[in-house]
């Protein structure tokens, strides 16, 4: 929903008696002075220089405590200190120029704090992995020889705790004190007007829109006149941002605007018209002097977060191969045999990555037939042994993908690889169905653990199986997959319902 919406609509005499005023109707429980806007407009320039300062000096100054603090813990000695002092000054001395470098090439210190904790505390971790990793190399591999003190872990650590919460304080400090951040939209379809205005809401929480103009009056924010009147509005009211998506208006005629907000401290930016066709955050390509947007890459697609979840998926399944392998496999590979004549593994061709196909390992959990490359397995189906029934419902029927993910045809967490019969059918039916091979297949998956495991008897079924498959991807962190393998963990020792 909107910010601001109007009831009802101004005519035309009203919105000129409106726009001459010193109060702005923006909503009937909405009453703005421009005199007092026009101090809290000054006000929030201030507010922003003051705020990038104060975090930035307590980034600086908590640094060098932890480090410090950090040289205690690791029961530093001071005579240590004194008999390469000049040496431990080039050492802080460049801890504090890498923080900052990193810190501020990411952008850390932005006036607009008023993002999600949990976003914030992202970004924090993300640039406090990397300024750890450059200054943990430059202190082993040129000052450690010198020190011979092993304090920096302590020292991050501490630090990263110091710099969250700090953050976090003063974002929760100056948006309390923070002026309304108030903007206009100029032209737009409702759905731009409104992916605008939600934009704004998760970003900002203290916003408002005041309204926007158009040659037709719309429901999705407040009607302040056609075109014409746009330049009347610019000079007489005070606001912080105009968002420019089309008008009829020559160009000579908005190129004036575009002063008159420059003039008034009023930020002017265009917004593609068809902004809101893509979901999710947007990036923008810069071909010369042609700028276009286009989706963000989704995270899997970044090489830093392939080499996080090939690291995880390496370690992990390692350490199940070494240590649970060892008993696992004799005790099951006895009692299929006992059970059933055949092979104790099955060995299946299933679509992989970018849709090539791979040797999908699993137990064996039904007796040998000629249907288990076309057919899906259905409750109650005959062809499950009993040993194969008790597999399944605990999933370790499964564990043989290890070596799957090992040889790098899986990943311990993805999309469930369908045989390719199946890939063939559903990818006719459902559009979305092959995006979710962009990434590799897991062992457990997003959709698993929120319940769509098992048989797909209909469509809406798959549809939501892919619907989860397709979040996971857009979404993705290492966190998501440390939660697919505790639930599925946790599942196994329930007993999955939904196992056949």
């Amino acid at each position: 929903m909107p910010i601001a919406e109007s009831k009802t609509l101004h005519p035309k005499s009203d919105r000129l008696a409106m726009t001459a005023s010193k109060t702005t109707d923006i909503h009937p429980s909405l009453k703005i002075d421009t005199r007092k806007t026009s101090i809290e407009h000054s006000e929030r320039n201030f507010f922003s220089e003051r705020f990038q300062k104060s975090t930035l000096f307590t980034d600086v100054f908590s640094l060098n405590i932890s480090l410090v603090v950090g040289l205690f813990i690791a029961g530093f000695d001071i005579t240590m200190f004194v008999a390469n002092y000049f040496v431990w000054i080039a050492f802080f001395i460049s801890a504090n120029s890498i923080w900052l470098t990193i810190a501020m090439y990411n952008d850390l210190y932005k006036w607009y704090e008023i993002i999600k904790p949990r976003r914030k505390v992202r970004e924090i971790l993300y640039v406090n992995g990397i300024f750890f990793a450059v200054l943990s190399s430059l202190y082993y591999y040129v000052f450690f020889p010198v020190f011979y003190v092993n304090f920096l872990l302590p020292a991050m650590l501490l630090f990263f705790i110091v710099n969250t919460i700090s953050h976090l304080l003063f974002r929760k400090h100056f948006q309390r004190k923070m002026p309304l951040f108030k903007y206009i939209i100029v032209g737009g379809k409702p759905g731009t007007l409104n992916y605008i205005q939600q934009t704004y809401q998760n970003t900002y929480k203290k916003s408002v829109c005041l309204g926007g103009f158009a040659n037709d009056p719309t429901t999705s924010c407040l009607w302040l006149g056609d075109y014409t009147q746009l330049k009347r509005y610019v000079k007489q009211n005070p606001f912080d941002k105009l968002f420019y998506v089309y008008s009829d208006l020559k160009k000579k005629e908005i190129k004036r605007i575009m002063e008159l907000c420059e003039s008034r401290f009023i930020d002017f930016e265009i917004v593609p018209r068809e902004i809101d066709l893509i979901e999710g955050e947007t990036r923008l390509i810069s071909e010369s002097n042609l700028p276009t947007l286009a989706p963000q890459i989704e995270p899997l697609q970044r090489l830093r977060n392939k080499i996080v979840k090939r690291t995880f998926d390496i370690v992990f399944s390692l350490a199940v191969i070494l240590l649970v392998f060892p008993w696992l496999v004799p005790i099951v590979a006895i009692l299929i045999k006992l059970e059933s004549k055949g092979p104790t593994f099955f060995v299946q061709s299933r679509t992989g990555y970018w849709n090539k196909p791979f040797g999908f390992i699993k137990f064996r959990s039904m007796t040998v037939n000629d249907e288990s490359n076309v057919k899906q397995a259905t409750r109650n189906d005959t062809r499950v042994t009993k040993i194969g029934r008790f597999l399944r419902k605990t999933s370790l029927d499964e564990m043989p993908q290890f070596f799957n993910v090992i040889k790098g045809d899986m990943s311990v967490v993805g999309p469930r690889p369908h045989m390719q019969k199946h890939t063939e059918e559903y990818s006719d039916l459902i559009e979305t169905y092959l995006v979710r091979h962009r990434v590799k297949p897991g062992i457990t998956g997003w959709a698993q653990i929120n319940g769509y495991r098992g048989p797909t008897e209909t469509l809406d079924k798959m549809e939501k199986r892919v619907q989860y498959d397709v979040h996971y991807m857009k979404n993705w962190t290492i966190i998501m997959d440390i939660r697919c393998v505790i639930m599925t963990v946790i599942n196994m020792i329930r007993g999955e319902k939904n196992a056949v």
